[in-house]
């Protein structure tokens, strides 16, 4: 809520817009927990399965939920043409928030740090779904440290196995 110990931590602390927040809070993926923000991760039919906390002494996965995306499209649902997949919930709002590129169709995910069976079939359901439409990409937007690359690398193989192209951010 606005004014709230997370609201202040996500819009203060972290500057994310206030529109990013009350985009993401009426699509239902991120909620205001107990002294963290509640990023969902759900299912391909769009039913909650895990959850990502974050806040400013908290960063975890909620024990016995099932880690597979955290998903945010703003506006109107579209076949997704631009997946942009990052390593925490919060850094797929910020690129959200500082996408120049953003278009029509583009899904800001994240992955919450790690790859389960559960995120890797996510992942490739995406790509199979998108491979049959024109200009698609996968956007890769990880860390550049040692994680991040290995990352990007297990990305890029998910793309070009799927026959989707793929670009580093």
């Amino acid at each position: 809520y606005r004014g709230g110990k997370v609201w202040n931590y996500l819009i203060r602390e972290r500057c994310l817009p206030e529109a990013i927040v009350r985009a993401a809070v009426a699509k239902g993926c991120l909620r205001d927990g107990y002294h963290a923000a509640w990023f969902a991760h759900t299912d391909a039919q769009g039913a909650v399965c895990g959850a990502e906390l974050r806040g400013p002494d908290t960063h975890l996965c909620l024990g016995g939920s099932v880690k597979t995306l955290f998903r945010f499209q703003p506006g109107s649902v579209q076949p997704v043409r631009r997946l942009v997949i990052c390593e925490a919930a919060i850094d797929a709002l910020s690129f959200a928030a500082l996408d120049q590129a953003r278009v029509p169709g583009t899904l800001y995910a994240s992955t919450a740090g790690g790859m389960g069976p559960e995120t890797i079939a996510a992942i490739q359901t995406h790509l199979a779904d998108m491979k049959a439409l024109p200009d698609v990409v996968l956007v890769v937007a990880t860390d550049d440290d040692d994680a991040g690359n290995a990352f990007a690398d297990t990305l890029y193989r998910l793309a070009d196995d799927a026959g989707v192209a793929f670009m580093r951010r």
